[in-house]
């Protein structure tokens, strides 16, 4: 009987201190919930005091987003109340990262010195790691990062990434890109982690886990999930064109992820190029204001994309939900004014831009740029230091994903007495990276701090290794009407067109030999450029032996002003060449019926007609009137609508003409 007391004792003994154990986790649980409540308060009532300090001018600065080398970019923060910068490819801010730190330090004090002391959001496309520093840690590419579907791994590099972005001077990065890539010929398919919506899902609140933290610390960021919706889901893929899909099919696979995003607490959401079903994403009330702010309750920032208020409908995206306006690229002015007169007339009202004003401040004060508007000078050290690195070397190991692997290949033996290393991409650290490297659309050059694939090889092998940049790549045969494109490789590209874009091809090195069927009983060799960017006009094509038919895959070179500057007659390298230069505006063509424009012009000595073609409307031919010597670029109004570029005949006179059939061209 003593026995059993005692022990009922103790069991009530036990209730007693499990009951306190409880309490007082109640207790710790309730008093952080109740600071948290607390903080928050205070921050609205902080946003709600200086809100109604703010002229309609300076709540108007606080919506504006300008590069930091935009026009007087000092005068403008004063004067024009600027509420956030950006850097974007272009004058760097400094030579290294104390020269960054201090080129922010003095804009971020420009804006302290206004009459409310508003401190600047700072932002950059930090990508996959802090990618627009030379020597930052760079991380694989979110489809990489996908792959690995290590959900801390994502949140670890993005960690690192804020801490490197700080030591550079931002506080705010336009990432990640949780768009659901459905069509392959995107070309940023490899900005998403995934089509799989519930894999996007996880790794976006990593991501945002990883980049805010706690988002008052010095060593946390805003991050901005984008393109909100649709971006990855085009029709033919094309970057900003149209997203034909049903609400329910949205709502089922696209916007899941920007629910996890703003469960997860995200600051600031993009909008994207594209549009759904016929209605620009920038002027999508529904989506934007009823959806996302209203019945999600989202009360971070909405930013639009490059130029989206000039570009996309003016005071109609500040009326759908838009807070902040990327007014890049001479868009201030008119965004500025533009909205003031529409309060002043009513067709913006006042409460909008206090809802978008009201959110800024409150990412502001939630960033604790009030308190701590400077980047921590100590953080510079971290940059891409060992153990960052050594973190996205795991990034890279676990990224790769072994389709294949006959009669157990790999692993390669170390002692292999003899491997070829091929591929221009396995000796250069600039291509390996991918767009958002340093610059907009990657770089050519090594990248400091990197490891090449050639030189991982040849640090671990004991035998022979021996590189070939071309391995003969330069001579292609085509058999099929669409490998005019899908033969070649796609290249790395940022924001574009759907189907392949390209670097140049250097002085024609890489000449693609074709022999066209032409009724003249003429053989043609086709001169294929990789014509992506500008500079690419500094390249003439070799000399041939007999009269050529030029080819010109481009992307944006059948603009009339860049024919006016010459830009496609540095292509033509002898009076009997005919170059024919297909650069649709929009994504794909098939021609007919062409208007054209003609120019007479000299080359090198040489008369030559250039024609400029549009308005022409789709089929399966082509009819181009032309001289011999004449340059022709075309510019298609009706491509968006025409998927592919496949003209079944290109009819070139006099007397000439190519046809393109199922057996080749």
């Amino acid at each position: 009987m003593l026995a059993f007391l005692n022990f009922d004792k103790k069991k009530h003994q036990l209730k007693w201190g499990f009951a306190i154990f409880l309490a007082g986790i109640l207790i710790f649980a309730f008093g952080s919930c109740h600071q948290s409540l607390d903080r928050n308060a205070i921050i609205e009532q902080k946003v709600e005091s200086l809100l109604a300090k703010m002229t309609l001018d300076e709540k108007i600065g606080q919506m504006s987003l300008v590069r930091h080398f935009d026009g007087d970019i000092e005068s403008d923060i004063v004067n024009k109340f600027l509420g956030s910068i950006l850097h974007s490819q272009g004058p760097l801010p400094g030579e290294n990262a104390a020269g960054w730190q201090a080129r922010f330090k003095t804009l971020q004090e420009k804006a302290l010195s206004t009459r409310l002391g508003i401190p600047l959001l700072i932002g950059v496309d930090a990508i996959h790691g802090q990618n627009t520093f030379e020597g930052a840690t760079i991380f694989p590419h979110n489809i990489g990062m996908g792959a690995s579907r290590n959900e801390l791994l994502v949140e670890e590099a993005a960690a690192i990434t804020a801490i490197e972005m700080q030591a550079t001077g931002f506080n705010w990065t336009f990432a990640p890109c949780i768009a659901i890539p459905y069509n392959e010929k995107w070309g940023r398919v490899y900005e998403a982690f995934s089509e799989s919506t519930e894999m996007t899902s996880k790794l976006v609140k990593a991501s945002v886990r990883g980049h805010q933290g706690n988002l008052s610390d010095n060593t946390t960021v805003m991050a901005t999930a984008k393109h909100f919706i649709g971006d990855g889901s085009t029709d033919f893929g094309r970057e900003g064109g149209n997203t034909t899909m049903c609400m329910q099919e949205v709502s089922e696979r696209l916007l899941p992820s920007y629910r996890a995003a703003v469960n997860e607490g995200v600051g600031a959401i993009m909008v994207s190029f594209n549009s759904l079903s016929g209605i620009t994403m920038h002027a999508h009330k529904e989506l934007i204001m009823d959806t996302l702010k209203t019945s999600w309750g989202f009360d971070g920032i909405v930013v639009t994309d490059w130029r989206g208020f000039s570009r996309f409908g003016e005071n109609d995206i500040i009326n759908a939900g838009v807070d902040v306006v990327m007014a890049v690229e001479g868009d201030l002015n008119q965004f500025q004014k533009e909205l003031k007169d529409g309060v002043n007339s009513g067709e913006v009202s006042q409460a909008r831009v206090d809802d978008a004003v009201r959110r800024i401040l409150r990412q502001k004060f939630r960033l604790g740029l009030f308190e701590h508007p400077f980047a921590d000078s100590s953080l510079v050290s971290k940059i891409g230091c060992k153990t960052h690195r050594d973190k996205a070397r795991q990034a890279v190991r676990e990224s790769m994903v072994l389709l294949k692997n006959e009669n157990n290949v790999l692993p390669i033996s170390k002692s292999t007495h003899k491997i070829v290393v091929v591929g221009e991409h396995a000796n250069n650290s600039g291509l390996q990276s991918g767009g958002w490297s340093i610059a907009w659309q990657g770089t050519h050059e090594n990248y400091a701090g990197a490891t090449t694939i050639l030189e991982g090889i040849q640090d671990n092998a004991s035998g022979s290794v021996i590189y070939d940049e071309l391995s003969g790549l330069d001579i292609y045969y085509i058999y099929a009407t669409d490998a005019f494109f899908n033969f070649f490789e796609q290249r790395k590209i940022a924001e574009g067109c759907g189907f392949p874009h390209f670097r140049e091809a250097n002085k024609c090195q890489r000449t693609i030999k074709v022999h066209a069927t032409c009724k003249t009983g003429q053989a043609y060799d086709f001169c294929f450029f990789i014509g992506f960017q500008v500079e690419a006009h500094q390249a003439a094509p070799a000399r041939l032996e007999h009269p050529q038919l030029i080819i010109v895959p481009a992307w944006r070179v059948g603009h009339r002003k860049l024919v006016e500057k010459d830009f496609v007659l540095s292509y033509i390298h002898q009076k009997s060449a005919i170059a024919l230069v297909v650069a649709p505006s929009a994504c794909g063509v098939s021609f007919t019926e062409c208007r054209y424009k003609t120019w007479q012009a000299v080359y090198q000595g040489h008369a030559v007609e250039v024609a400029a073609v549009f308005g022409c409307q789709g089929s399966d031919e082509m009819r181009v009137p032309l001289r011999d010597e004449t340059v022709v670029v075309i510019e298609s109004t009706q491509a968006r609508k025409a998927g592919i570029y496949s003209p079944k005949r290109i009819v070139l006179s006099p007397g000439h003409f190519v046809d393109v059939d199922g057996s080749g061209v």
